[in-house]
Order: structure tokens, then sequence, then C-alpha cells
């Protein structure tokens, strides 16, 4: 798989690579914050969708290259930088565990011990 990425990154310049990287990480928190867990389609596509009108505008502007990179090409960063955030935490598809409250009644002479792991 690594192999297959090298070309494709390597054809793309730096800028645009740090272009869609910070795009991701603007987009990936909101579409994990609105669509939640067990979405992964559905939010990679709503973060594709940013990422590419956000580069169409900058082509536009002149602030870019007017050649994209192709979809694929964008798919396979933009697929990288999530799986980084995934793995640094900064993304999860898991829903945040929320604390049940416990009551322990203790009698005179009893004591506790709490223990978190």
């Amino acid at each position: 798989m690594a192999g297959a990425i090298i070309p494709l990154v390597t054809a793309i310049a730096p800028e645009i690579i740090n272009l869609i990287a910070g795009l991701v990480h603007k987009a990936a928190p909101a579409a994990e914050a609105t669509y939640g867990p067990s979405t992964g389609p559905v939010k990679f596509a709503t973060v594709f969708a940013s990422v590419v009108t956000a580069l169409q505008s900058a082509a536009a502007a002149g602030q870019i290259p007017k050649e994209l990179p192709s979809d694929p090409t964008i798919q396979t960063v933009i697929q990288a930088v999530v799986s980084s955030m995934n793995l640094t935490g900064l993304l999860t598809e898991a829903p945040a565990a929320t604390a049940q409250p416990q009551v322990v009644t203790l009698k005179a002479g009893q004591s506790l011990t709490v223990t978190c792991g």
C-alpha cells in the first residue's frame, strides 16, 4: 500500500499537501460533531466535498495552481490525514463514555478505596 501512495504524494506540491491537511483539520472535527460515530463514509464525503470546494476557490483566486490534483489523489491525502488524526486522538468514532454515578454507603469503621485505570 505504501508503495502505491508514494508516487501519488510526490506528484503533489508540498504546499498543496499542507493546504489539504489544514483543510482536513478544520473539516474533519466538524463532520465528526455533526454526524457522530459509525458514519465514516458520510463524514469522508463531507470532508472531501469541503476540501475540494476550498481548493477550487483557492485556484480561482490564483492562490494555488489552476490544475488541481486528481480526486483519488486528494482522497488519499485526506485519508492519511484523518488516519493520523485518529491515531493521535484528535478524532474518534467512539462516543465519549459517560460516567454513571455510583452510590456507596459506608458504616462506621468501613473504608473505601477507589482505583481508576
